[in-house]
């Protein structure tokens, strides 16, 4: 305490609580494997690290994920885990919900979630077919300018060989 000051004596309504200690910012496996067993449980992982002191915050998440690929691995494990789990609701939801637009919502959000997740396997398959006009399949065609006056003897014997062996087999 500085010198010439008097100690305050504080109320007990004016009790200072003690300081929490900070959220994990050094990476562990241990919470890394809550964190991902969490998220495929089908929790957001926003709300685990705002609600768990004993996660770090989102960004470390994040910035672990980047940092450790045996971590992004599990996690993505995890996310593919949370979509299966979406998709087996649905047939829950459909069974019990009583109210029919209640269902419909609950199952559209569910459905789109594993198709966000897991797009090959819950996605909309789209497929696109190009064809030339009225349907008919494309037509290619190459066109290349042959400059004859800069040929050498050879070369213009070659041309007139493979011009010849052209009528030869157009004639077939």
């Amino acid at each position: 305490m500085p010198r010439g000051k008097k100690a305050e004596i504080l109320e007990p309504d004016e009790i200072i609580p003690p300081r929490r200690a900070g959220r994990p910012s050094g990476y562990n496996e241990q919470i890394t494997s809550l964190i991902c067993e969490e998220v495929a449980l089908g929790n957001a992982l926003h709300k685990l690290c705002e609600e768990r002191d004993d996660f770090p915050s989102e960004a470390t998440v994040y910035r672990w994920l980047e940092e450790h690929p045996e971590f992004q691995e599990k996690y993505t494990r995890a996310r593919e885990r949370q979509a299966e789990r979406r998709a087996e609701e649905l047939i829950i939801i459909a069974d019990t919900e009583k109210d029919a637009a209640v269902a419909r919502n609950r199952i559209d959000v569910r459905k789109w979630a594993a198709a966000k997740l897991l797009p090959k396997k819950y996605g909309d398959r789209t497929t696109t077919e190009i064809t030339g006009a009225n349907g008919a399949p494309i037509q290619l065609e190459a066109k290349r300018t042959i400059n004859f006056e800069n040929m050498s003897e050879e070369q213009l014997e070659q041309v007139e060989r493979a011009l010849r062996l052209a009528l030869e087999h157009k004639k077939e």
